[in-house]
């Protein structure tokens, strides 16, 4: 039997080609909340030559037709949204969803979607430092003034408050300055699908150093992997699955080899039991795939040897 403590949450299917209709997409969130998967997360891209939903929006459908599976963005691109406005979209969603959003920021993007949004990447990393600060006021207190670098606000009062006190922020990305924010001023760190298990190790390691280096107790800290999976009797027929939706999506030669969890349920319990083993607490599979089929055998097959 393998060892966990961890959840297991499920990446929506958000940027497939074709798209996923709505039907698809409501069997398979209600297929998660049936089968009892810990969350639902979506990915987020502005622009993409692909099909790509977007994740706001998503979650908040996802919300609606679910009573009590969590949701999550994984990854939100924050420093697109102006900071006032996401807290108000954020507060509203856990307030409807009755406490169960966390979310996931970064400060990522592509320099097109910068360019074509008329922004720029010139001290974001500072404009999402302020962004969490702003947002986490919004949700706590009765009124916020603040004076950043980027942002004044005067007596801003913002209702009704999250059901979350407040919601609970991870912060993405594998740069250094992305590993010390989630240290230093998140509550978890969530790592991008690529990476092996050693890998993060290794950044989880920093989280942890990082964080007892400012005063921060780091078990309180969540620690949280994407990973795309597919199980099936055939391992050649999961790789196939994967890298044809991986090279659309990444528009590359994505190496699944390496950054995937794919083969026999056999061969799938091996590999989550390896991140487990580097300190995953919270796993987000991403199955690219709507078929709920794969959800059961996920459920019934892989992580049932977790229980």
């Amino acid at each position: 039997m393998a060892s966990s403590k961890a959840d297991f949450g499920l990446l929506l299917p958000t940027t497939l080609v074709p798209a996923a209709t709505t039907s698809q997409l409501d069997s398979f969130i209600r297929a998660a909340e049936e089968l009892g998967y810990h969350s639902l997360w979506t990915l987020e891209r502005i622009l993409h030559p692909n099909p790509t939903l977007d994740s706001l929006t998503t979650l908040t459908h996802a919300a609606a037709i679910t009573k009590r599976v969590g949701i999550g963005t994984s990854i939100l691109l924050a420093v697109f949204r102006n900071p006032v406005l996401l807290a108000k979209q954020l507060s509203t969603m856990d307030y409807l969803s009755n406490g169960r959003l966390t979310a996931g920021l970064s400060v990522g993007g592509r320099d097109w979607e910068f360019a074509a949004t008329g922004l720029s990447t010139k001290g974001r990393g500072v404009r999402f430092t302020e962004s969490i600060k702003i947002m986490r006021a919004l949700w706590t207190e009765p009124s916020v003034t603040y004076a950043g670098k980027w942002l004044n606000l005067k007596d801003v009062k913002m209702f009704p408050k999250p059901v979350q006190k407040p919601i609970p922020i991870l912060i993405g990305g594998n740069t250094d300055p992305a590993i010390a924010r989630a240290a230093r001023i998140a509550d978890g760190y969530l790592t991008t699908a690529a990476g092996t298990p050693e890998s993060f190790s290794k950044t989880w390691n920093k989280v942890v150093t990082i964080a007892e280096q400012h005063g921060r107790n780091p078990s309180s800290l969540d620690a949280v992997k994407l990973v795309y999976v597919y199980t099936s009797k055939n391992t050649e027929e999961a790789y196939s699955v994967l890298k044809s939706w991986a090279n659309a999506y990444y528009q590359m030669d994505y190496d699944v080899k390496t950054n995937c969890i794919y083969g026999t349920p056999e061969q799938c319990i091996a590999g989550i039991q390896k991140y487990i083993d580097a300190g995953v607490k919270r796993f987000i599979l991403g199955p690219p795939t709507t078929d709920v089929a794969q959800l059961h055998e996920l459920k019934d097959r892989v992580l049932s040897a977790f229980k």
